[in-house]
């Protein structure tokens, strides 16, 4: 019999009046996700925020998916257990596999419409015996309108080099760099993620400008960009 230890962490108290309603609803999700899941486990560590619909870690697993590699048993698994996901299985792509003494993990990134989210990856975990151990996701619902920026590239590169207090000489507005992308820190949205040549940012902060507005949202350090549609 699995055993679930679940770890909650509570948001503020508006957000936790507007949860209460479903957390029946959560646990009922909880419970048929870890049954379909059919494992032979005895003990599984599930964390949940709160404020989330879908748990963010899921360990413990013993799952033999079936597969030639650890990408198409990654596959399966995933396809067996949409329900964790806030995206469909289409909008993830694999991104990397990493490997240490005793793991090996592959990682996803979430895309739309050919676009990356940022702020979203999910993490595929293989012990040893090349059984799945865990499931990391951070996945968002996206659905924009359009995928047709208002403010130009060129327009999120000058807004990036007003907000840092550099004149955007035209050599350097030549070496930098935009990508679309999808942001979903509160409402989902199109932006320009900016890269600026070393010698104006030689931290290589990745860049945001709202694609509608063309406001300069700040920086980010980490954000894999590499691959995606330009």
């Amino acid at each position: 019999m699995a055993v679930l230890i679940c770890t909650a962490i509570l948001g503020s108290a508006a957000e936790i009046a507007d949860a209460a309603p479903s957390r029946a609803m959560i646990k009922n999700r909880v419970r048929s996700a870890i049954s379909a899941l059919k494992t032979p486990t005895t003990a599984l560590s599930v964390h949940w925020p709160a404020h989330r619909l879908r748990p963010t870690m899921i360990s413990g697993l013993s799952f033999l998916a079936k597969g030639a590699t650890l990408a198409s048993r990654a596959t399966a698994f995933l396809r067996a257990n949409t329900d964790l996901l806030a995206t469909g299985l289409g909008d993830l792509s694999l991104l990397d596999q990493r490997s240490t003494h005793t793991r090996r993990v592959l990682r996803y990134r979430q895309t739309y419409r050919g676009l990356p989210v940022i702020g979203t990856m999910v993490t595929v975990t293989f012990d040893q015996s090349g059984k799945i151990h865990a499931l990391h996701q951070r996945t968002a619902a996206v659905n924009l309108a359009t995928i047709a920026p208002k403010a130009k590239g060129r327009a999120a590169v000058i807004a990036t080099f007003a907000a840092l207090r550099v004149s955007p000489a035209a050599t350097l507005l030549s070496q930098s760099a935009t990508t679309l992308a999808v942001l979903v820190e509160g409402a989902p949205r199109l932006i320009h993620v900016v890269t600026l040549p070393y010698t104006v940012d030689p931290r290589g902060r990745r860049h945001f400008v709202d694609a509608t507005d063309g406001r300069y949202l700040g920086h980010r350090p980490g954000v894999i960009l590499e691959g995606v549609r330009r």
